[in-house]
């Protein structure tokens, strides 16, 4: 009798898909079973991989990554409310890349290329979308990557600001009211046409509002009153 490895190899062949079979203890690309270009399913002890036949994907998965990104992919700075906070607000970067679930195959590939990130369902647009909100991952990953292979489109512009304001959090800027406006200067100046809860003078005014004072010789003791922002 016909195995259903054999029937779908001889169903494969009829379509000219290009494909290849390798031991099923090889690692998966995502748990869930995946369409074309790409789809992993457990077969007869076999783990089938159809990939589909396309040069810049099998010969620089780091150009196409990029050039991916280029078109479904986002660069992002938001900021929320936390009075516990030293300054009072917690800056958010976030690079994240969107794909419907039919062709999610793209998102897994990504991120085990990047190593880190997580994939989630985005209920505002029903798209999937993974993302890398660590600021320690976006450094030594996302941004080395997009460095040497650097977007084709504007969005680049969008990468240098992204990137300048991840590398002032890591000097801690965020944590100081002069370092925190420049890191709001510049991600305000991002994606123009993205919605905020925020508007850039409301929150320029509750760090204006910030008094500070020093008392002691042997370091700072700080006070702040902070503006009322809802």
């Amino acid at each position: 009798m016909e195995s259903s490895l054999e029937r779908l190899r001889r169903r494969d062949e009829s379509r000219r898909i290009p494909w290849e079979v390798v031991p099923s203890e090889c690692e998966e690309l995502t748990p869930y079973r995946l369409r074309s270009p790409i789809v992993v399913g457990d077969l007869d002890g076999y783990m089938l991989k159809y990939i589909h036949n396309t040069p810049a994907l099998m010969k620089n998965i780091e150009e196409y990554i990029s050039g991916y990104v280029d078109g479904e992919g986002c660069f992002s700075v938001s900021f929320s409310r936390r009075k516990k906070m030293l300054v009072g607000w917690e800056t958010k970067p976030s690079f994240s890349v969107s794909q419907n679930q039919e062709r999610s195959e793209v998102l897994y590939m990504i991120q085990k290329k990047f190593g880190c990130g997580f994939i989630r369902r985005d209920y505002s647009d029903k798209t999937l979308k993974y993302e890398v909100r660590s600021l320690s991952d976006l450094i030594q990953k996302v941004i080395s990557h997009f460095v040497k292979y650097p977007l084709l489109s504007s969005k680049q512009n969008d990468f240098l600001k992204f990137r300048k304001i991840c590398l002032l959090m890591n000097k801690e800027k965020h944590k100081q009211p002069n370092g925190l406006k420049e890191i709001m200067k510049i991600a305000f100046a991002m994606n123009p046409g993205g919605k905020r809860k925020y508007t850039q003078s409301a929150m320029m005014y509750s760090l204006d509002e910030d008094i500070v004072s020093a008392a002691g010789n042997s370091g700072w003791n700080m006070k702040f009153r902070r503006a009322r922002i809802v």
